[in-house]
């Protein structure tokens, strides 16, 4: 007979009794974490279920040991854990303004390196000289007066109507005198059909009209430097100047330059006044004459590039038309009036400060503007447009000069202008060049001085006419005064205020305040300022 163990029955074996949770655990081979471990109550749980099994028996598991070491489990599930929500610190004042300025430095760069680019493509197709220029600030070359001449020409080999035998024909001749020290500028316009000789054989002779010389002497635009070597040549003899530049423009650069800068506003006046505007429809071609492209009021008018062309080109020459009378002048002033509006708007701080603005002007030079400045002097040259206020720029009107330094006349039937003086002789232009560009404002206004001697000694107002003029004034009249009575000098200003400056330094020079009365005697057209010599000052 088999032995039975009262220790075991159908199969089970009791285990010890559980004094505690741990025991369990140690039985099982685990140590279970009860906060931490599902996997561990399971288990247990599962344990204790099967122990129940047994029967109840002194010392062995009971239900009743069960369900009490069951309900003292705290079962707690684990709680999710929370994400963290780092929370960034406010940046300080002086990092955010950090930031910032490093925002705007690195977007400064991007612009500037793109405007950069521009500029050094623009320069490398108009200016001469290589990129290291750039930084330098070389000086213009000056004439023996001290002044930079440039002539700025046209020619309209881009012109919308197709190629035509004129193309390269300069129309617009204009000469800009600029001095670097006194930052003042003198525009004045060659008339297009000025008589030169032309120093050798071109299509229409060994002279002729002016326009043609560029053409002939570039071949139809193929040397450009002979061709502006020959034009600065023949205006240097005709107007005793030195001209140092040249800037060859075309139709193009008018449009797209004055388009870059949003336009310009010129003062559009009529010839004569009482015609109350201008109109030329030589251009309503264009529109299938259903608009206007030069019709105008007098008065301010705010042009964009192809209104601005079309102005700079109009001459009344195309009926109907009105306003026009002068008809090249009338081109001429008006050209001149577009280059200084243009100037004005080009360096206005709102333009300046506009990148688009900026690189189209960019664009529009480098493609249609060719020029002999070196790139080392673009920055001098920068400086004088921005240093030259508009109230410094004068316009000379070389038709309306007196003495007068042109006149018309015809050859072969054809109209021309010349020289006053003659054919090929231009002593007169030149004269009045070198009065007008002079740095000296007495020379520059040459007024009339009428020399009066008002003692008894003979001679004396001729002597004294004598020494002004060596000082370079310009003596118009020596007389005697009304009487001998005179002791001391006197000076009248009878200009009405014309020629302030060699007043005031005739004032200085004799010590005397001017009169604002009018001379006891009669005075004689040419007078602009009488001095009238005392017997005291006849020493002087």
């Amino acid at each position: 007979m088999v032995k039975k163990n009262n220790a075991s029955m159908d199969g089970f074996v009791p285990r010890r009794s559980i004094g505690g949770r741990q025991d369990v655990a140690q039985e099982s081979g685990l140590t279970p974490s009860f906060k931490d471990s599902s996997l561990s109550h399971a288990r247990d749980e599962r344990e204790l279920k099967g122990s129940a099994l047994a029967p109840q028996s002194e010392g062995g598991l009971t239900r009743d040991v069960i369900d009490a070491s069951l309900n003292e489990i705290e079962f707690q599930p684990e709680e999710p854990k929370k994400k963290r929500h780092h929370q960034r610190k406010p940046l300080s004042k002086k990092k955010l303004i950090g930031r910032i300025f490093l925002f705007i430095l690195i977007a400064g760069l991007a612009v500037g390196g793109y405007v950069g680019a521009k500029f050094l493509m623009a320069s490398g197709s108009v200016f001469k000289g290589n990129i290291l220029g750039l930084v330098q600030s070389q000086p213009l070359k000056q004439d023996e007066n001290g002044r930079t001449n440039i002539v700025v020409f046209g020619t309209s080999e881009d012109d919308e109507g197709g190629t035509h035998p004129g193309a390269w024909l300069t129309d617009s001749i204009m000469i800009i005198s600029l001095d670097q020290n006194e930052n003042n500028a003198y525009t004045f316009s060659i008339p297009r059909d000025l008589w030169v000789k032309y120093g050798r054989a071109c299509a229409a002779g060994y002279e002729g009209r002016i326009n043609a010389l560029y053409q002939c002497y570039s071949n139809e635009g193929k040397d450009e430097t002979a061709g502006t070597d020959a034009l600065r040549g023949v205006l240097k003899t005709a107007m005793g100047l030195d001209v140092q530049y040249y800037v060859h423009v075309n139709y193009g650069v008018v449009v797209d330059v004055v388009d870059a800068v949003g336009g310009v506003d010129v003062d559009i006046q009529s010839d004569p006044v009482s015609a109350g505007g201008i109109l030329d429809r030589n251009f309503d071609w264009k529109c299938k004459y259903t608009c206007y492209y030069v019709k105008y009021d007098n008065g301010v008018h705010h042009l964009d590039g192809e209104h601005a062309l079309a102005l700079a080109r109009a001459r009344g020459d195309v009926a109907p038309t009105y306003g026009l009378s002068r008809s090249n002048y009338d081109r001429e002033i008006n050209q001149q009036k577009i280059a200084v509006a243009l100037k004005e708007k080009a360096l206005s701080v709102g333009t300046l400060t506009n990148i688009g603005t900026v690189t189209s002007l960019l664009d529009a030079l480098g493609a249609n503007l060719r020029t002999n400045f070196d790139t080392s002097e673009i920055r001098t040259l920068m400086k004088l447009g921005s240093d030259i206020p508009t109230e410094s720029i004068t316009s000379l009107s070389l038709v309306d000069a007196t003495p007068a330094v042109f006149t018309n006349d015809t050859v072969s039937g054809a109209s021309i202008v010349r020289s006053s003086d003659g054919f090929y002789d231009f002593t007169t232009l030149q004269g009045y060049l070198a009065q007008q560009l002079s740095s000296d404002p007495v020379v520059r206004e040459a007024a009339g001085i009428g020399v009066y001697n008002g003692t008894s000694t003979y001679g004396l107002a001729q002597k004294t006419a004598d020494a002004l003029e060596e000082e370079g004034y310009v003596v118009t009249a020596v007389r005697n005064a009304d009487t001998t009575s005179y002791t001391s000098y006197v000076l009248y200003d009878v200009s009405d205020g014309a020629k302030p400056q060699t007043l005031a330094k005739l004032a200085d020079a004799y010590g005397v305040v001017p009169s604002t009365d009018t001379p006891p005697f009669a005075v004689p057209t040419g007078v602009d300022i009488v001095l009238i010599v005392g017997a005291t000052d006849q020493g002087n």
